[in-house]
C-alpha cells in the first residue's frame, strides 16, 4: 500500500526512519546466525551455479554499498533541484515486486553486484556483516536531509521504476528480505 504523504514542516524523515528500521530488524534477525557458520557450511554451493549462503551475503553487502556511492554522488547535486518541489506531494512506499512477482525480477547482472568470494576464496562472514553494517550506517548518515525534499529526488529501478530516496531505501529492504531468503533456502540444502 502505498502512502502520500503532503507536505509538513519537519528536517527529520519519519519514512525513511522506519526503512532503516525495517533493515536493521531484518539484519538484527539474520545476521547473528550467519556469523556464527562453520565457514565449510558458509561457502558450500548448493548445485553447480548456484551461490552459497557466504556468496549471498557478499551480494546483500555489494548491493548496499553500490547504493550508497551513487546516493552519496547524487543526492548533493539533486537535492538543490529537489527542494524546489518540496512543497508538493510525494510518495513514501511501494509494493513489493519481490514478494508479488518473485520471478520477474532479475538476478544481479551488473559484473560489481556479483560475489568475488567462493567456496574457493572464502571471507569471513563476520568481515561481511561488519561491512555491511558499516555501509548501511554510512548511507544513513549521508541521507540526513529533509523528507520534503528526499521525496522528490529519484532514481530509476529496472523493476521498480522511478523510486524517490525513501522508496529506494524501502526497495532495498525488499532486495535484503528476498536475499535472506535465498540464504535460509541455501542452508537448509546444504545442511542435509
Amino acid at each position: 500500500m502505498s502512502e502520500t504523504i503532503h507536505p509538513r514542516r519537519t528536517t527529520t524523515s519519519a519514512a525513511l526512519e522506519r526503512h532503516f528500521a525495517t533493515l536493521a530488524e531484518q539484519r538484527r534477525h539474520h545476521l547473528p546466525e550467519l556469523v556464527r557458520l562453520a565457514p565449510s557450511l558458509a561457502w558450500r554451493r548448493p548445485a553447480d551455479g548456484q551461490w552459497s549462503a557466504g556468496e549471498w551475503l557478499e551480494h546483500i553487502w555489494r548491493t548496499i554499498r553500490v547504493q550508497r556511492i551513487l546516493t552519496q554522488m547524487y543526492v548533493p547535486v539533486a537535492s538543490k533541484f529537489a527542494a524546489l518541489f518540496r512543497n508538493r506531494p510525494y510518495e513514501t512506499d511501494v509494493p513489493d515486486l519481490f514478494e508479488a512477482q518473485p520471478d520477474s525480477i532479475p538476478g544481479p547482472l551488473l559484473p560489481f553486484l556479483k560475489p568475488k568470494h567462493g567456496p574457493s576464496n572464502p571471507l569471513p562472514l563476520h568481515i561481511l556483516a561488519d561491512r555491511l553494517e558499516a555501509e548501511a550506517s554510512i548511507l544513513r548518515a549521508t541521507l540526513d536531509i529533509d523528507e520534503r525534499t528526499a521525496g522528490h529526488i529519484v532514481y530509476w529501478d529496472g523493476p521498480f521504476g522511478r523510486l524517490n530516496v525513501l522508496q529506494s531505501i524501502q526497495v532495498i529492504g525488499f532486495h535484503e528480505a528476498n536475499d535472506f531468503k535465498h540464504i535460509s533456502e541455501v542452508l537448509r540444502t546444504v545442511a542435509r
